[in-house]
């Protein structure tokens, strides 16, 4: 395939995994106001300790087999059928593992209910297991679209429809339980029926290849999961229930915009650098412009956040939840480093350096723990404080080794940074400016998280559209790359082709 034809490909899926985020994210919000208002913190906490564990194994399960099959350049029935077995043995043993610790991760958090809880979400990664081959498949065809039916329809029935009515219901935790289940067996139902593959015909030597790169991706997604989780554990352990659901509850709202970008680069860069890692040239215009478009998208977006942070909990969650404010006002700074560390790991994975990459998520996980353990004394908020470091330390340790790894210079690519940062300072102003006085007449704060969101929304739009070299070469990039994809969704049938964007090199 083309470097052209290529970026193409990525562009389309990028924008289709743009759309299934921006849909679970419009879900997402939309449970998140009912069920904060149906359910109390400590419901919320029960799940949350609950999810650390669950995730923890969900990433191991994700990481045995997938990511090899996506990576490897000629895949063949034995290695299908191999890595189907592989995932559910995989699945089926952590799932035994966790029943066999329930009752001390109960006791550890001191979390009774966690006795039920905790072995019926384990039925999440079981699920992942089953369908751990056809999400591969559908991900080396960049088959995207295919992929945001599946995930928007599990999104809507799971954790739209289940949820909600068992809370209503008067199912209490169960409500969230049973919407992460049903959304898991859907999206497995849906993949197998969409990407069907061998079952049968594995040999060991298949399951071998497979296996020498699953085990760093594994050893990657274990320790990935432990810095994603640690500080959930800390609070859990230390703070109780109703403080775990506030948190988790603020850093879930953190994790909704930076889940926007960050399911598409983990879905869609790794197979388009996947099929370019020899090409240094490729890989180094891949690296520069991914990250100064993270930065013009997600740093106004951290700053906006910081500057709304009260409108959001109390127009989101509720009054009840005040107590989350200064939490996900801290969180806000790593809206942007939850993204932009996926860059370099990335593009390491794509070039099989997974044990590199393993050591870097061992350092974050490491960083996560302890910092969080000694945050802890200064509440839930040096906890916030102690994991947003830890995320920038795994940032800027992360994008260093992959620039090295390609032979190209740290500097410069931070340096793309700058017209982000820019960005965010004046969206973020203008937002605090204009929501002042919105605040001082006393009206909901839904008007003032309006104002705020519009006026920053306003002056992002207008500078990309108006003056895009304010921002770079990136910035022309992207403006180029919105007309050309808003051209294609008017023009009608056998209609002309938009022309590509411009290459304007890094």
């Amino acid at each position: 395939m083309s470097a052209d034809r290529l970026q193409r490909r990525a562009l389309a899926g990028a924008l289709w995994m743009s759309a299934d985020r921006v849909l679970f994210f419009a879900v997402a919000a939309v449970v998140t106001v009912v069920l904060a208002r149906l359910l109390p913190p400590s419901a919320f906490g029960v799940v949350g300790a609950a999810l650390v564990v669950v995730e923890i194994a969900a990433q191991v399960v994700n990481a045995a087999t997938a990511p090899a099959l996506v990576q490897r350049a000629e895949l063949g029935r034995q290695h299908l059928a191999a890595a189907f077995w592989i995932s559910v043995g995989v699945s089926i043993a952590l799932f035994g593992l966790v029943w066999v610790v329930t009752p001390s991760m109960a006791e550890f958090f001191d979390i009774p209910a966690l006795l039920t809880v905790l072995p019926c979400l384990a039925l999440v990664f079981v699920a992942d297991g089953v369908s751990a081959v056809s999400r591969a498949l559908q991900q080396r065809a960049l088959a995207f679209r295919e992929a945001v039916i599946i995930r928007a329809a599990a999104d809507v029935v799971g954790l739209g429809v289940v949820s909600v009515a068992m809370a209503f219901a008067g199912y209490g935790v169960w409500a969230l339980v049973g919407g992460r289940v049903a959304q898991s067996a859907l999206r497995a139902s849906g993949y197998l029926a969409r990407f069907p593959h061998a079952i049968c015909g594995g040999t060991w030597a298949a399951a071998g290849d497979i296996g020498r790169f699953g085990a760093g991706i594994m050893a990657q997604g274990l320790l990935n999961s432990l810095a994603r989780q640690g500080d959930s554990l800390v609070v859990g352990r230390l703070f109780g229930t109703r403080i775990l659901g506030l948190y988790d509850r603020a850093y879930n709202v953190m994790t909704m915009p930076a889940s926007f970008l960050a399911s598409t680069f983990s879905g869609v860069l790794f197979p388009v650098l996947s099929r370019t890692q020899d090409d240094p040239v490729m890989l180094e215009k891949a690296l520069y412009r991914t990250t100064a478009l993270c930065g013009i998208v997600l740093l106004p977006v951290s700053a906006l956040t910081f500057v709304l942070a009260a409108e959001v909990v109390l127009v989101v969650l509720g009054p009840e939840w005040v107590d989350a404010i200064p939490i996900l006002r801290v969180l806000a700074f790593g809206i942007y480093l939850r993204v932009a560390y996926k860059v370099g790991g990335t593009l390491l994975r794509s070039r099989g350096r997974v044990f590199v990459a393993a050591v870097l998520q061992g350092i974050y996980a490491a960083a996560v723990l302890l910092g969080a353990w000694f945050g802890a004394a200064w509440g839930t908020v040096g906890v916030a404080v102690a994991v947003v470091g830890a995320a920038g330390l795994y940032y800027a340790l992360v994008s260093v080794t992959a620039a090295r790894d390609i032979g190209v210079r740290s500097l410069p690519m931070f340096a793309t940074l700058l017209p982000g940062l820019g960005l965010a300072i004046g969206c973020g102003g203008l937002a605090h400016l204009a929501v002042v006085p919105v605040r001082a007449t006393g009206l909901p704060p839904l008007a003032s998280l309006l104002v705020g969101s519009a006026t920053a929304s306003a002056a992002w739009i207008g500078v990309l559209a108006l003056a895009p070299r304010l921002v770079g070469e990136s910035g022309e990039w992207l403006r180029s790359a919105a007309v050309e994809a808003f051209g294609r969704v008017v023009d009608r049938p056998g209609a002309r082709e938009a022309p590509s964007p411009p290459d304007t090199g890094t």
